[in-house]
C-alpha cells in the first residue's frame, strides 16, 4: 500500500471511531462508554480500535479538537460575511451548538484526568 493509500485509510478508521464515540459519549458519557463498547458500535474487534487510539482519553481529545477546529471555521466565516452587525450575531448565536458541544468535550477531559465521575 502506497503511503497515501495508507494515510487515507488510516483517516478512514479513525473517522469512522471517533464518529462511534460522539454517538456513544453523546449517549452514556465519558464514564458510561468503554472500548468494548466503541468497538462493538463501530463494528471492529477491540484490538483494532486499539491500532488507531491508544485510549479513551485519546478519542476524546480528538474530538475536542475536531469541535474546536469546527467552531473556529464557523465562526470565521461568519466574521467574514457581508452580514450586518445584527446578522452576524444571529450566526454566531447559531454556531454555540458547537462551542457548547466543544466545551462540553473539554470539561469532560479535565474531570477525568481529575478523577472526578462526570454526568452522563
Amino acid at each position: 500500500m502506497t503511503g497515501e493509500k495508507k494515510a487515507s485509510a488510516v483517516r478512514y478508521h479513525r473517522r469512522a471511531l471517533l464518529e462511534a464515540a460522539d454517538r456513544l459519549l453523546t449517549e452514556f458519557g465519558y464514564d458510561g462508554m468503554n472500548m468494548n463498547m466503541l468497538a462493538k458500535e463501530a463494528n471492529y474487534s477491540k484490538a483494532t480500535v486499539y491500532v488507531y487510539f491508544e485510549s479513551k482519553d485519546e478519542i476524546v481529545r480528538a474530538l475536542c479538537i475536531e469541535r474546536l477546529k469546527l467552531m473556529r471555521r464557523e465562526l470565521a466565516l461568519v466574521l467574514k460575511s457581508d452580514a450586518d452587525t445584527d446578522g452576524k450575531l444571529a450566526e454566531v448565536c447559531r454556531c454555540s451548538m458547537s462551542s457548547r458541544r466543544a466545551m462540553a468535550c473539554i470539561s469532560t477531559l479535565r474531570a477525568s484526568s481529575a478523577g472526578v465521575p462526570t454526568p452522563t
